[in-house]
Parts: structure tokens; C-alpha cells; sequence
């Protein structure tokens, strides 16, 4: 057990983690422990020799209960039907288990026991007998270092890392990073490692005890050491390589490495809000104060960055829920990073496989020059060789580069992140080596090269802290300094109720007055990026300009009614004007009569105006 920062932490085997037959062990190590417990009660007094004869006889039951199929590591699970059933292989594939001291123990002991049979045979019984004019008990002790060097470089490799992070580690932090470095890559270590001691024993061990060589046995030893220098360097190359992929990988991991065990679930970024407010608010008090922490930092400035982090609506307080909210859009960011982070993790892979690729002509260039090639002749043929790659995949490899310069230099965005590109906003869903996937407003999965994207503007609205935008428009030019202050309290009184999401402040600028006709406002939106919040803030804005009277250039969009002129007059000169326009008309019919219409013979005119015509006639007739 562990502290680190105040939070214990329990060590982990990612391997024995992963295995799925680790419940055998498991089971054993409690029932070790329980046994262990048994032996300290008091009353159960053992001398050593009797504790000796435990371990004995735990050992025995250990083997009697050992299954090939629950072994303690992966690589040494056989399934049922694998390894002989007999004793001893059941013997052997238990010592394996035992521990690592065991299983290096089989590894390492025979074969040393049969590389030295040739220098037990040539101190006895052959003591003239060479190779290459070296006696046979220096090959021996060549061959020790080949076979041990290997696994003292590998045990070495494993050992120092932990050694050096009890130690320089606990001084100096920074180091941590380049030690976990070399915990994952302690295996390349071990293999630069063992290739410089190969290389410089050889000279004092075989070259150096040669007697009375031969021409052939001169340039046989010759040449076995260039290879072995050119092995060296291999090893050396292909260090750096892993190296330069660790610390790219590295680099992208440095931020979801972080404050991280407590941000891992919603539940406990609460509980670390809760516990942060707490421990620097002052007792009692319901909000937290820049000058609680400030005591905390080396500068005024570096307090104020970090409280503005809480403080959610900029009024010089910070409460629990602000603090809360804070936490959990950390939580948020880091759960967005992991998702990025896995998705880094395929894009280095595939990188890793690309310079392995440029690793192997490399290597095969070193070991042919360690060869006494001809090095003009291996120029020109690598040159010929180049010309025709970048003829047939030049167009390939130049895309793979500005991927790799976009992804792992530019890195414009996490998964997780809106992004807006040409216009057009997205969510980044997954980010690959030569592409990425975006998400459209509609959920509709976008593809994008990552060279092309390397090209063009892209505005990564998360990732923004809260914006300002400017909005213009124009209003009547008789609006007033007045108009203009009642505006600028109703939109601060709005943003100060909405502060969660706008920064409380609001200022009207008169930008122009062009040729007298309109007034031309300026004001600015701090927001933190959101269409939503946006709108909601133009929709304000236009209520408000409604409520004090300000009014576009063209006026009031909804003037009232224009006003209705009445004449008030007397009825009798009402009356008598009718009369006059009667008597009028009854001069101009008698002036001017109509001509009759004669239809098919009728007289279609006014039929009592007929009538009274014929009544007339008829009376004059009898007359």
C-alpha cells in the first residue's frame, strides 16, 4: 500500500489483471494468508525449525492443488491435454509458477550448464582445442555473457526504474514521466543494453586471446565484431525509435494522466467540489472568496485564474454548487479525452508501424555497411530505390506526413469537441491517423481527410473560454442618450439574472450616423459558445428595444391609426340643401325629358308615368 497526494492507491499487475485464470491464485494467496494468520495467534507458538516445516508442507499442498490450466501468468496457461501427465511435468510446470525466481532459474541454469561443457572439455580433456585460434574455455566465457547478459540486462531494466523512483523520483517529481518511460520500455533497454556488452567483450575476450591466428580466423573474429557493432547501433536506432513514439504518445497523455482517480466517476467529482469548498472556505461561510486560496499561490494573478475556474457568474463568489458544476465539466473534459486518448493510441500504433517500416531499411543499410559493402554501390541502389517509391506512393507518403504533422503537432481538437469548419459546426466522434469523423447537426457521420483538414480555419467552440461577440444593428436617428441608457439597463439587468451563462456586463457603442438617416449600435455578447445562449440573447435584446421605444431607421413597424376629420352642420341646412339639389333635379327632367324606347312595338319606359298618359288621353277623348 501506497499514498500519493493523500489518496491511497493499491499496486496493479496489469498482466496477472487481465488474465482470466487469476481466481486459482487468488484463492491460494488467501489461503496462505490464512495460514499465516494462524501461525501468529497467540497461544500457537512455533520455533523456526517448526516454520520451516510449514513452508515445507504449504509448498506440498501447493503442488498437490497446482492445474496447468490456472497458472499464474498467461503465457504458462496449457489447456487440458497440452503437457504430458506425468510427474515431472507437472513438477517442472509448477516451478515455473512458483515465482519469477523459479522460472528464471530453469530458464537460465541449464542452458549456462551446457554452453560450459565445451570449456569443462577444453581445460580437461582438450586443452589444445580451438576455434578460430581461440581456446575453448573463452568461448565458454563468451558464450556466458551472451546467454547471461541477456537476462542480467533484463532483470537490470526492470529493477533500476523502480529503484530510481524511490529515490530521484521522490526529489525531483519531474522525472516520473521518463521513469514510466522506462518501465514500458524496459525490454529495448535490455536490448541496447546486451548488444553494448556483446559488442565491447568481444575484443578483450576472443580477439585479444587469439593464438597465432590464421589469415581466416583474423577476418572471421573481424567480422563477427563489425556485425556485432552493427547490432549495436541497430539496438541504438531502434531505441530512439520507441522513444519518439513514447514521448509523441506522451505528450497527448500528459492532461488524462492528471487531479484523475477523483475525477473518474460523477460521484466522486462531487465529492471532491464538496471537500475543495470546504477546506479553504471559511468556517460558516456559504461562498468561497478569492482570498481564501490566494495564500495558496505565489502571485495575486495565478489566485484569480484558478478562482475564476469556479466562480460560474463573475460576482467575486464561488459557492458549492458553482464548484460542483465546475468538477463535473472537468469530469466531462476528462471522459472526452479518454475517448481521444484511445483513439491517439491506434494513430500512434499505426505511426509505430510506419517508422518500423523505415526501421528494417535502416537496420538492413548498418548491417550491410558493417559488411564492408560498397557504399557508393548501396547509395545509388537506395537513391534508385527512393526515386521509384516516391514516383509509385509519393502522393501517399506526402499525405501520411501532413497527417502526422496535423495529429500530432496541430492537434486542433479532442473527440468530444464542436468544432466549427467552413461554416458548418460538428462533434468530433473519432480521430484516426489519416481521417477524422465528425458528427453533423443531424447526427450524420462526416469523414474528413486530415490532410485537408490541416488546410483550413477551425473553431473549436469547447474548447473557447467564454466568447465575446460583437452584434450590430441599426436604429432610428431620433433615438436619444436616454433611449439608449434605459436599453442598456434593461439588457444588464438581464444578463445579471442570466450570469450563469453571460458575463454581467453590457455596453451600447454608437458606432456611425451616416448621412443623418440612421444610427448605427454596437454591442458585445459574453457568452460562453452556444447557438442556443446566443439566441436567447438576441431575443432579449429585441424585447428590450420594444419596451424603451427604439425603433429601427424606417420608424415604428406598427404606427397608430391615422386621425378621422368630422364637420358638425345644422340639420336645417342639411335639410334645405336637399330640398335645393331636389328642386334641381326636377327642373333639369322637365328641361331635357327622355325619348320613349320602343321595343317590338312596347313603350318600355316608366309604367305609371304610361298610364297617367293614357288616363289623359282617354279623358280628353270623351271630352
Amino acid at each position: 500500500m501506497a499514498t500519493a497526494g493523500g489518496l491511497p492507491y493499491n499496486a496493479y499487475d496489469a498482466e496477472r489483471a487481465q488474465s482470466p485464470y487469476s481466481s486459482h491464485e487468488k484463492t491460494h494467496e488467501a489461503s496462505s494468508s490464512s495460514q499465516h494468520e494462524h501461525m501468529k495467534r497467540p497461544g500457537n507458538s512455533r520455533t523456526p525449525s517448526w516454520d520451516l516445516l510449514g513452508g515445507i508442507k504449504k509448498l506440498e499442498q501447493s503442488y498437490e492443488q497446482f492445474d496447468a490450466r490456472n497458472a499464474s501468468q498467461a503465457h504458462l496457461i496449457y489447456a487440458e491435454g497440452d503437457t504430458p501427465k506425468n510427474k515431472v511435468s507437472k513438477f517442472y510446470h509448477f516451478l515455473l509458477n512458483v515465482s519469477i525466481v523459479t522460472r528464471w532459474f530453469l530458464f537460465i541454469v541449464p542452458v549456462l550448464g551446457i554452453l560450459w561443457i565445451p570449456g569443462i572439455l577444453g581445460v580437461t580433456t582438450f586443452p589444445n582445442a580451438k576455434i578460430w585460434a581461440v581456446k575453448l574455455i573463452w568461448w565458454s566465457i563468451w558464450l556466458t555473457v551472451l546467454w547471461g547478459g541477456w537476462w542480467a540486462a533484463l532483470a537490470a531494466s526492470r529493477v533500476v526504474p523502480a529503484v530510481v523512483r524511490a529515490t530521484v523520483g521522490v526529489l525531483a517529481v519531474g522525472t516520473r514521466r521518463y521513469i514510466e518511460w522506462m518501465q514500458v520500455l524496459h525490454r529495448y533497454i535490455a536490448l541496447f543494453a546486451w548488444a553494448l556488452v556483446l559488442w565491447v567483450t568481444w575484443v578483450p575476450l576472443i580477439k585479444n586471446n587469439q593464438q597465432n591466428p590464421g589469415d581466416k580466423s583474423v577476418k572471421a573474429v573481424d567480422l563477427i565484431a563489425k556485425l556485432l557493432f552493427g547490432f549495436f547501433i541497430c539496438a541504438a536506432v531502434l531505441l530512439f525509435e520507441k522513444f519518439s513514439i513514447q514521448w509523441i504518445a506522451g505528450k497527448f497523455h500528459e492532461r488524462s494522466y492528471a487531479v484523475k482517480t477523483a475525477l473518474e466517476s460523477s460521484n466522486r467529482s462531487r465529492i471532491l467540489a464538496r471537500r475543495i469548498f470546504y477546506s479553504f472556505a471559511k468556517p460558516g461561510a456559504d461562498v468561497l472568496l478569492v482570498e481564501d486560496i490566494q495564500r495558496y499561490f505565489a502571485t495575486t494573478d495565478e489566485a484569480a485564474q484558478v478562482f475564476a475556474l469556479f466562480d460560474k457568474d463573475f460576482n467575486g463568489d464561488a459557492t458549492r454548487e458553482e464548484m460542483e458544476i465546475t468538477l463535473m465539466e472537468l469530469h466531462r473534459e476528462q471522459l472526452s479525452i479518454e475517448n481521444s486518448m484511445r483513439d491517439l493510441d491506434s494513430a500512434v500504433g499505426r505511426l509505430d508501424n510506419i517508422f518500423m517500416t523505415l526501421y528494417v531499411v535502416i537496420a538492413a543499410l548498418i548491417i550491410a555497411v558493417a559488411l564492408e559493402a560498397q557504399l557508393v554501390t548501396l547509395i545509388t541502389g537506395a537513391g534508385t530505390l527512393i526515386l521509384g517509391l516516391s514516383w509509385l506512393i509519393g502522393g501517399s507518403l506526402q499525405e501520411v506526413l501532413q497527417s502526422i504533422i496535423f495529429l500530432f503537432i496541430k492537434h486542433p481538437f479532442d473527440v468530444g469537441d464542436r468544432v466549427t469548419i467552413n461554416k458548418e459546426t460538428y462533434t468530433v466522434k473519432e480521430i484516426r491517423l489519416l481521417s477524422t469523423v465528425f458528427l453533423d447537426g443531424s447526427s450524420v457521420s462526416v469523414q474528413a481527410p486530415n490532410n485537408v483538414l490541416s488546410t483550413m480555419f477551425i473553431q473549436n467552440l469547447r474548447r473557447s473560454p467564454q466568447m465575446s461577440e460583437t452584434f450590430t444593428f441599426d436604429v432610428s436617428y431620433a433615438t436619444t442618450f436616454e433611449d439608449l441608457e434605459k436599453l442598456r439597463e434593461r439588457m444588464l439587468a438581464f444578463v445579471t439574472e442570466e450570469r450563469r451563462d453571460y458575463h454581467p456586463s453590457f455596453d451600447v457603442n454608437i458606432k456611425d450616423f451616416p448621412d443623418q438617416s440612421k444610427m448605427t449600435l454596437s454591442v458585445d455578447i459574453k457568452y460562453k459558445a452556444n447557438a442556443k445562449r446566443r439566441n436567447k440573447w438576441i431575443c432579449a435584446l429585441k424585447q428590450a428595444l420594444a419596451e424603451v421605444n427604439i425603433y429601427g431607421p424606417s420608424g415604428n413597424p406598427n404606427p397608430p391609426p391615422a386621425v378621422t376629420r368630422y364637420t358638425q352642420v345644422p340639420w336645417e341646412s342639411v335639410l334645405w340643401e336637399e330640398q335645393k339639389a331636389a328642386e334641381e333635379k326636377g327642373r333639369e327632367q322637365l328641361q331635357h325629358p327622355q325619348p320613349p324606347h320602343h321595343i317590338g312595338g312596347w313603350d318600355l319606359r316608366d309604367k305609371d308615368a304610361s298610364i297617367c298618359k293614357w288616363f289623359s288621353a282617354e279623358i280628353g277623348n270623351i271630352g
